[in-house]
């Protein structure tokens, strides 16, 4: 019999995984298949990413407006422009990554307002994986330039 274990209501057995039970659909799964959740004492969300995914799919569907309202007030908040600026930004760039130039549909979100986190100054729209390769280097040009030479040595 598996011991189950009440503050984060998993179990474990000698022969299999440590699993957890989602509190959406109930059944147990093994731990990965939960995304992280710094508040839950176990450190994990208490629905797993399958029961996640299909909530969110129908909270969109039913609620498809109230999250251009979020977009609009994230947008306002978090770097100062209304979503019609950020529209205007998108024409401009064709709805294009400004770096990699990929369309807006080759992509499941939308594009990312890209800034200069000394001075908030926004400088484009990016796709996630730019964005990410940005951060990443620190919008160090000497890195990005240092990255480049070590490709073209290949």
């Amino acid at each position: 019999m598996p011991e189950v274990l009440d503050d984060v209501d998993m179990f474990t057995e000698k022969t299999e995984e440590k699993k957890k039970r989602c509190t959406y659909c109930k059944e147990f799964r093994s731990l990965n298949k939960f995304g992280k959740d710094s508040n839950q004492s176990s450190g994990l969300k208490c629905r797993c990413k399958k029961c996640m995914n299909l909530i969110q799919r129908q909270d969109y569907a039913n609620n498809g407006r109230r999250y251009e309202d979020m977009t609009k007030r994230a947008l306002k908040r978090l770097y100062g422009i209304s979503l019609e600026q950020y529209n205007e930004m998108a024409d401009t760039q064709m709805n294009c990554c400004a770096i990699c130039r990929r369309h807006q549909n080759n992509f499941k979100h939308r594009l990312s307002v890209d800034h200069n986190h000394k001075t908030g100054e926004i400088r484009g729209l990016l796709c996630s994986v730019c964005n990410t390769g940005l951060g990443n280097f620190k919008d160090d040009t000497h890195i990005l330039e240092r990255a480049i030479e070590y490709l073209k040595s290949y």
